[in-house]
């Protein structure tokens, strides 16, 4: 196999079958700094095929056929469940789409006697 150039960006298919090779692929490549173009489903319904660019910092644009870059979607280990990323956006039908907070009553000044 040719080694890509440096101006080349390896690209990663997170799709169907071999997905704990992509996963190793895509852990090798965040580690290693290094930007590739990701073929995945999409965040919000996870059945759209979107490509995203990664950058060498692990922010993930969304690659558009007519633009270059479609905007900044998140870091790349909040963006896949593999990684288990502290701030979770991608798809899961479980979660709630906004989070709930519990309001506490706190009492601030009186005397507990």
């Amino acid at each position: 196999m040719s080694q890509p150039q440096p101006n080349q960006k390896q690209r990663v298919r997170l799709i169907g079958k071999r997905t704990k090779t992509a996963e190793r692929r895509i852990r090798s490549l965040v580690r290693r700094k290094a930007s590739f173009y990701l073929t995945t489903l999409s965040i919000e319904d996870n059945q759209t095929v979107e490509e995203w660019l990664v950058m060498s910092g692990g922010w993930v644009t969304k690659v558009k056929p007519e633009e270059e870059s479609g905007g900044i979607l998140g870091h790349i280990k909040n963006l896949l469940k593999f990684f288990n990323g502290p701030n979770p956006l991608w798809y899961d039908p479980d979660r709630p789409v906004k989070r709930s907070y519990v309001r506490r009553k706190v009492h601030r000044g009186k005397s507990l006697k």
